[in-house]
């Protein structure tokens, strides 16, 4: 056997080695892809799974602030309507008590004057009617302003119950579109990291082929 034709066969034995060797480093290559495509996978599907819970407690946030200001709503209107009923019984004692003093005051006149006509002891009941009229006037308007008062406090605190749920969807949407989108892209990078994976394999069993055909034809030249 002479010495080209030694180096001939060594040269496509070195080839067919180079080949082997291409072909082994390709599907390990083919392995990380895949390994870093379910990683990137399974990282996805975490984030996607932390952007759900944290959209369950912001919204349960804005449920909670929300029913803290309507019940604080509540609470107020309890308080005012606690002080009306205070107010208006005030008012009844103080009047109860008017008319007692009134009385008293005719009874010490008439006593005090026997002869005392009935229009002086009318013009004292009328002086207490008329203070009483006033008092009247003023409570109205006190119980009054209470009143507008429950009334915009129930008001504020339905809007701020439903304004609050709305915030609470709106927020539970938005990090369920967040997550899914998140979920897809991780697939899609393990999908993509598949696809890349058998590429890689498929052209090193090409390039295998080929490095066997080109080492063959390269032996034959030199066995003939």
């Amino acid at each position: 056997m002479s010495g080209s034709m030694i180096a001939g066969l060594a040269g496509a034995g070195l080839s067919l080695a180079g080949g082997i060797s291409s072909y082994y480093a390709s599907k390990a290559n083919a392995s990380i892809a895949r390994a870093q495509g379910r990683i990137d996978n399974s990282v996805a599907q975490a984030n996607a799974t932390a952007l759900e819970l944290q959209g369950q407690y912001n919204a349960a946030v804005q449920r909670n602030n929300a029913i803290g200001v309507a019940n604080q709503k509540k609470f107020e209107n309890s308080v005012i309507k606690a002080n009306r009923t205070a107010l208006a019984q005030k008012a009844e004692i103080s009047r109860e008590k008017l008319l007692r003093d009134v009385r008293g005051a005719q009874a010490e006149l008439a006593v005090r004057n026997p002869g005392v006509s009935q229009d002086v002891l009318n013009s004292i009941e009328v002086d207490a009617f008329s203070q009483m009229a006033d008092q009247d006037i003023e409570l109205s308007l006190q119980m009054q302003s209470m009143g507008e008062q429950i009334t915009e406090n129930t008001r504020q605190a339905a809007l701020t119950t439903v304004y609050g749920e709305m915030q609470a969807q709106n927020t539970l949407q938005g990090a369920n579109n967040n997550a899914f989108f998140t979920r897809l892209s991780g697939r899609n990078a393990m999908s993509s990291a598949n696809l890349r994976a058998g590429q890689m394999k498929l052209q090193a069993k090409s390039d295998l082929i080929g490095s066997f055909a080109s080492s063959a034809s390269s032996a034959a030249q030199y066995i003939k």
